[in-house]
């Protein structure tokens, strides 16, 4: 692998992480007025570049009261704090090269540090062509604690946004939250 760098997520890259997100989940699924929100919540925003060009991007967020009303897994307080890796996305041509990993693991490292967060929760795209990532999840030491069937449904016919399975809204993807304690 060439070498790259993971460095914190700017407002100037909100564009390019975007177009990535567009690529990997459909168009629209995050704008760049969402991502600029995002990058004020309290939390970890690592992006992956190589040659100055980003190739991936990792939202994680911390010690969110509820993760979505959606997931029924019940969120015991004695797990605060917590983080939240929302969203990971990887250019298609660069998965399956360890950036989704390097990614994850710098992530926790920096929540650990800067929140002292203990316990992470891993929302994955369930139908996605990557899913085999959560196979490495696993090996990190991730469980699988729930499915969430047609979890974008609602959101992608608010939103408007297209999933690259499902086309134009309704969304019908499950998600798979997964959990790690450490």
């Amino acid at each position: 692998m060439e070498k790259y760098k993971l460095a914190p997520i700017l407002k100037s890259d909100c564009g390019a992480i975007k177009n990535i997100a567009d690529e990997c989940f459909g168009s629209n699924y995050l704008t760049v007025n969402q991502i600029d929100k995002i990058l004020e919540l309290p939390g970890v925003f690592l992006k992956v570049a190589r040659q100055n060009q980003i190739l991936g991007f990792c939202f994680t967020l911390w010690n969110q009261e509820l993760i979505d009303k959606n997931l029924s897994y019940a969120f015991d307080s004695a797990l605060m704090p917590y983080g939240i890796i929302k969203t990971i996305a990887i250019k298609p041509d660069f998965q399956q090269q360890g950036f989704g990993t390097s990614l994850i693991l710098a992530a926790i490292e920096k929540m650990k540090s800067l929140y002292g967060a203990t316990v992470f929760f891993y929302l994955a795209w369930t139908e996605s062509k990557s899913f085999n990532f959560t196979l490495k999840l696993k090996r990190l030491g991730f469980q699988n604690v729930e499915i969430i069937p047609n979890y974008w449904y609602n959101e992608s016919l608010k939103f408007n946004y297209g999933c690259v399975r499902c086309g134009n809204p309704p969304c019908s993807c499950s998600l798979t939250l997964f959990k790690l304690t450490i």
